[in-house]
């Protein structure tokens, strides 16, 4: 006798496969398939966007077409293939902290790289950073002296450019010079009360350093006296490029363009065409440079700076450096993990960074291709092809010095929609092309609309620990307090209509009202765990999620709760459901949690993963949204999305995803009664040895389908319902089986003769 069991059904099902007529067996195996097919969804969760790098970069450098450097906070990248790969170089002697702000290479091989450090040193390599070393340098009195430009002529003469403040807080700039490929270092001026940006030198003797107040220093003996040239403006020169001892562009604050062409005796502004503050500048010839600024701005000029064009690709991303080694070839690299590279002069620019990897805490798309993502230092971006290619729509820098965090974001359709954080809400009425402030008055923690006109939101006029709930009807230009009678803090909002509403908060907290919040009631939740997020898809059916794992779900609008088992204690920061039966929560650790059967059962999704995810969306039962920590983005849809990866964000463990189909019926005894096989899909992050293979419920291998080496990314293996022999095996429920590298998985498979 074979029994089988499936624990997880309520009351429990248990089936003898042998003492079963034939039309008995036939309905016991599609039960259990339905059960299945509901346990192990088809779904696929992929991860569409995942940033590689997670730090901001100050400073690029190529040498020629291929090698190439890049530093940052607490990074130095390499690449050998001009840009299309990066890697990291180590460099310990450092100690336990740097902030990189500039990297120099003379050839393939010798390079140095400068900023501020725990050991006050400069970093030299001469095999092209496969090792650092420091090198001692003077400080600036000041324990830690911030290095903003390295240049070197040749790899034995350099100079740095740099500053420090005092005890009293003075400012301090300085340059310092070597001659010996950086073993010693001589301090050349340390008396300036500005700081210095860049330093450019054309040859041994003649060199340029720019800094704060309009601020361009000129040597003609190596840095052993510096003059100050007259540039007639008053915004800070960041970036300096020379081509010659002639001619030389300076870039700087609200857009400024400065050019000499003699030696910057004299220095005429040209117009850029922005205010942006521009950050950094690039001559390869006397006609092409290029120039980017802190809002995304590329300018581009192929006449020397007579006339600067606008190039697209990065907007509103902040830009910090750029470096073209021809008229053709050019990198850029900015905060955020930003980086661009071209092969055209900028008339096109491939992404590797797009300047987004800042966690993102709430998420909404109103159909299968337009949605929009908030999150930390006042991001949102948005989507117009389901999440394949993000744009930035706004950011801290965009702000005007209302530095935000936003916790939830809200759309109506295609063009209206709700940002809101920690300081105030946002709008916008044209699909976030532009974003204004409705209210800086509220630490808003959720909000919803049920048209353009009426929403609600949570939050306080005086701090997080204070909440509020707030009225709209006019779409957000006013804002009313309604009461609520709570001083506990409350985290989410939902209208399923202008009537019915529902929050949830700490302490298990919920309240309720039927009549657009004039009155709010409280509705016993039965836990005291704080509730993150609530949903509700009608006036009675609801659920809410929480501390620990905590899902309670409601049939009646709330008069009663009931726990239901999430099978994790990790938080859950969000729940959404298309309707009464189907839903996803997610949390903390990469936690994704699926039910289809309205919370009696949840499963959990394979998310690979292990960052804190915040926000999900769905459009309908088979296509959603989850975004989380550091920008990273998930999409779920049916099982072909296994082929339409993005090969860019490929998992980093093995996967085994759900057999399909299933449950699969083959044919017995009449041709076509049934499909012939069924389909495994698998995939393999590196080449390794695989096997995957078929067993019975009593754990006797059936079928051998795979064992052997394999390449690494996506694999298909078929099961013709047939033992190794090549006999047919029975109708039941089989498991298979992958074992690939250290990691083991199985999923179970449910055959129909």
């Amino acid at each position: 006798m074979v029994l089988v069991f499936c624990p997880n059904m309520e009351g429990g099902i248990m089936f003898n496969l042998k003492s079963l007529s034939s039309t008995s067996l036939l309905f016991a195996a599609i039960l259990l398939g339905w059960y299945y097919s509901l346990t192990y969804a088809k779904g696929h969760w992929e991860i569409i966007r995942d940033p590689q790098w997670k730090t901001d970069f100050y400073c690029v450098c190529f040498v020629d077409s291929l090698y190439g450097w890049a530093v940052g906070e607490d990074i130095i990248i390499h690449t050998d293939d001009g840009g299309k790969g990066w890697s990291t170089q180590n460099y310990e002697a450092v100690g336990y902290w740097a902030e990189f702000k500039s990297i120099y290479f003379v050839d393939s091989n010798t390079g140095w790289a400068v900023g501020a450090n725990a050991k006050n040193v400069i970093l030299h390599t001469n095999d092209g950073g496969k090792t650092w070393i420091g090198q001692e340098i003077p400080e600036l009195d000041w324990p830690i002296t911030i290095w903003e430009s390295v240049y070197f002529i040749d790899e034995n003469k350099g100079w740095v450019a740099g500053w420090c403040g005092s005890a009293q807080y003075r400012l301090f700039g300085g340059i310092a010079y070597t001659k010996d490929g950086g073993k010693t270092w001589k301090i050349q001026e340390d008396s300036l009360d500005i700081r210095l940006y860049d330093i450019v030198f054309i040859d041994s003797l003649k060199g340029w350093s720019c800094g704060q107040s309009g601020t361009i220093l000129h040597t003609v003996d190596g840095g052993k006296t510096w003059t100050k040239q007259q540039t007639g403006i008053s915004e800070q020169v960041l970036s300096i490029s020379f081509i010659d001892q002639d001619r030389g562009w300076a870039v700087g604050g609200n857009g400024t363009i400065l050019h000499s062409d003699n030696g910057g005796e004299d220095w005429i502004v040209q117009t850029s065409g922005t205010d942006h503050c521009l950050e950094s500048v690039s001559f390869v010839d006397s006609s092409n440079g290029w120039a980017v600024s802190s809002m995304g701005t590329i300018l581009h000029t192929e006449d020397g700076g007579e006339i600067w064009r606008a190039q697209t690709g990065a907007e509103y991303v902040y830009l910090l450096s750029v470096c073209f080694v021809d008229s053709l070839r050019g990198w850029i690299v900015g905060r955020q993990g930003a980086m661009f590279r071209t092969n055209d002069g900028g008339e096109n620019w491939v992404i590797q960074g797009d300047g987004i990897n800042s966690t993102l805490t709430n998420i909404d798309f109103v159909d299968k291709d337009n949605g929009w993502a908030v999150g930390d230092y006042s991001t949102i971006i948005h989507t117009t092809d389901g999440g394949k290619d993000w744009k930035l729509q706004f950011n801290e820098y965009m702000s005007g010095g209302i530095i935000t965090g936003f916790r939830t974001c809200c759309f109506i359709d295609t063009l209206y929609g709700w940002a809101a954080g920690d300081e105030g809400i946002m709008h916008t009425s044209d699909g976030g092309k532009s974003w204004q402030f409705q209210t800086t008055d509220i630490f808003c923690k959720g909000i919803t609309f049920t048209d353009t006109l009426n929403g609600w939101a949570v939050g306080s006029t005086w701090g997080p620990e204070y909440s509020r709930i707030y009225h709209t009807i006019d779409g957000g230009e006013s804002w009313n307090e309604q009461l609520c009678d709570t001083d506990y803090c409350l985290y989410d909002i939902t209208f399923v209509d202008t009537n019915n509403g529902w929050v949830v908060g700490e302490d298990g907290r919920i309240l309720l009202t039927d009549n657009g919040g004039e009155f709010w009631i409280w509705q016993r939740s039965g836990t005291h765990k704080s509730l993150y997020a609530v949903a509700f898809v009608d006036a009675n059916n609801g659920w809410a999620v929480g501390e620990n794992g905590t899902i309670i779900h409601t049939v009646n609008g709330g008069e009663n709760w009931n726990l239901q088992t999430s099978g994790t204690t990790q938080d859950l920061q969000d729940v959404a459901f298309v309707d009464a039966n189907t839903g996803w929560a997610v949390g903390r650790k990469g936690t994704i949690l699926h039910t289809a059967d309205g919370g009696d059962h949840w499963i959990v999704q394979e998310s690979a993963t292990e960052k804190d995810l915040l926000g999900v969306s769905f459009i309908d039962a088979s296509t959603g949204w989850i975004v989380g920590e550091k920008g990273i983005v998930l999409k779920y849809s049916t099982l072909n999305a296994v082929e339409n990866h993005n090969p860019s964000l490929l998992p980093a463990t093995c996967l085994l995803y759900p057999n399909y189909p299933n449950p699969f019926l083959l044919a017995s005894g009449r041709a076509g009664a049934g499909k012939t096989e069924t389909t495994i899909s698998y995939y393999l992050p590196a080449a390794s040895q695989a096997v995957l293979r078929v067993y019975d419920t009593l754990g006797r291998m059936v079928r051998t389908l795979v064992d052997g080496q394999q390449l690494a990314g996506f694999h298909r293996a078929q099961w013709d319902g047939k033992d190794e022999n090549g006999v047919s095996v029975p109708s039941g429920i089989y498991l298979v089986r992958m074992e690939a590298g250290n990691t083991t998985k199985s999923i179970k498979m449910v055959l129909v003769r």
